[in-house]
């Protein structure tokens, strides 16, 4: 029998920022437990990045923008509730509003220095971070949002069956997502066998439990109160996973926002992205 080869999905391996990365774990005000990868800066500098990536989202990427960003940036690299890294109590409450304050916990537990805190996000994770400041607890320099969303997209049918099915059930929707990801929401291969690495490594019960909470909701206010911040808004108009018109909307109801269309997701990853952001920190800074 012939040996099967591996395809790009199975080399994806732990990323090089991981490697150098130093865990930290802490401990919310609720007792959930999460991880957060820290690099230090490789030059003197004043700046922190505090990175709060998409639903389920891998460091391995951003492996080429984080790698290029601590040239000049301390970076603090948040995994949320829905990681595999977490560790939840069985009672927790798991919603949006408990997950942005874990990104208002986390500023004051590491003591960031807020008028040099960068706010980076990504498609789950801006609508976090929306949340986050809405709190009025924290007040970064700058908040980037890319590919900002106002509801969790989920494959059809999933969003409703994820509050009812048990899990056994939901592990046999994996094929279908697989599926839903290289035909409908991938605009390469290799950002395919990135979605689909976060496929394999779901943890079905906090994707239940998180799912439940956040399912078939619309928060389109909610970036109305982020107004005073300055704001960066980044679409990737050639991107399957996000909707133009929905960027251009959240633009719209931030009086502080700048837009800017980088085109695609393979360069709001790469090293160029970490390039972009010094450029306009320093336009923001005369």
């Amino acid at each position: 029998m012939k040996k099967k080869g591996k395809t790009k999905f199975d080399l994806l391996g732990i990323s090089e920022f991981e490697k150098i990365s130093e865990e930290i774990f802490i401990e919310m005000s609720d007792h959930s437990i999460l991880r957060i990868l820290h690099v230090s800066s490789e030059k003197e500098t004043s700046y922190t990045l505090l990175v709060i990536a998409g639903w389920a989202s891998i460091p391995l990427g951003w492996n080429d923008f984080l790698l290029e960003a601590k040239k000049n940036f301390e970076i603090f690299y948040l995994e949320s509730r829905e990681k595999k890294s977490s560790i939840l109590p069985q009672d927790s409450i798991n919603d949006i509003e408990r997950m942005a304050l874990d990104i208002c916990e986390t500023v004051e537990k590491l003591n960031l220095r807020q008028d040099k805190l960068i706010l980076f996000s990504s498609s789950f994770g801006t609508l976090l971070t929306a949340h986050a400041l809405s709190y009025k607890m924290i007040n970064p320099l700058l908040t980037v949002l890319i590919g900002p969303i106002a509801k969790v997209e989920m494959p059809p049918l999933i969003g409703y069956l994820i509050k009812f099915l048990p899990i056994p059930i939901l592990r046999l929707y994996k094929p279908f997502g697989k599926l839903w990801v290289k035909l409908f929401k991938s605009e390469s291969e290799e950002q395919a066998a990135k979605y689909l690495r976060v496929l394999k490594e779901a943890d079905e019960v906090k994707w239940k439990k998180i799912g439940k909470a956040i399912a078939q909701k619309e928060y389109w206010n909610i970036y109305e109160n982020i107004s005073r911040y300055p704001t960066l808004v980044i679409d990737e108009s050639n991107d399957k996973m996000h909707n133009t018109e929905v960027t251009k909307k959240i633009t719209s109801l931030i009086k502080t926002a700048k837009y800017v269309d980088l085109h695609t997701n393979y360069f709001t990853h790469s090293a160029d992205m970490a390039h972009f952001l010094q450029d306009f920190l320093k336009n923001l800074e005369l």
